[in-house]
């Protein structure tokens, strides 16, 4: 990956031919695809989306073991970046899980009943587990930005409680992963489990540096706010 690429006077075209998961990415912050010639600033611009909070959104997707650093961190604008995070959300929940849902209900079909039926509650589970992971956040968390950028009262809540109580929902979507790998029967080895496989290893990663997003880019910014207060 080359370093001159996050630079806004770099075509769009440009720094996503790069590296194809930046694609992905493209909706979470409003902007349409098609953009001719022209520069990540311009196409920022034109969609009203600051543009060092778009690279650096990049770079963490598109380079492994990056971490922002505390300059960048306090540039990001809290607003931006919670609509960004819900975005995430919405993505995940409306196009990415239903998308894989399909691909295993096809592999739970060609198993045995006993073993379709542990497959089936661990999937069904892992969504729930999902679903109450991003409310509590939603519910919880983002007004909690809310209020601290509007200066209004918090109550006794504060970002080093979300942090103590924040899951990981990619590890338990690793252990699907692995029983995939692992204990799926041999005549399901079709192109169909290869997807899913593709499928979900893209969102571990993908939901990794999400969670890397909450903790090393809001969480700094929000511990600075309560400083302040």
């Amino acid at each position: 990956m080359m370093e001159f690429l996050f630079d806004g006077r770099s075509k769009m075209s440009d720094l996503l031919r790069s590296n194809a998961a930046l694609i992905r990415l493209m909706p979470r912050f409003g902007i349409e695809l098609g953009f001719g010639d022209r520069t990540v600033a311009a196409v920022c611009k034109l969609h009203g989306v600051d543009t060092n909070f778009f690279l650096l959104i990049c770079k963490i997707y598109a380079i492994d073991g990056y971490v922002p650093t505390n300059d960048e961190v306090v540039t990001v604008g809290l607003e931006q970046l919670i609509d960004y995070l819900e975005a995430s959300h919405k993505y995940y929940v409306e196009q990415r899980l239903p998308h894989i849902e399909q691909h295993l209900k096809l592999i739970s079909d060609k198993l045995p009943e006993n073993v379709a039926i542990v497959f089936n509650n661990f999937v069904a589970g892992y969504r729930k587990e999902v679903s109450r992971h991003f409310e509590k956040e939603e519910k919880k968390v983002y007004p909690y930005v809310g209020k601290l950028l509007r200066g209004e009262p918090t109550g006794n809540y504060c970002i080093s409680t979300f942090l103590h109580h924040h899951s990981d929902v990619e590890e338990k979507l690793e252990d699907l992963t692995q029983i995939l790998f692992k204990y799926l029967p041999g005549n399901t080895n079709s192109d169909n489990t290869i997807d899913v496989l593709y499928d979900l290893l893209e969102l571990e990663d993908d939901l990794r540096r999400h969670t890397l997003i909450e903790e090393k880019v809001m969480a700094p910014h929000v511990r600075k706010l309560e400083e302040e207060r």
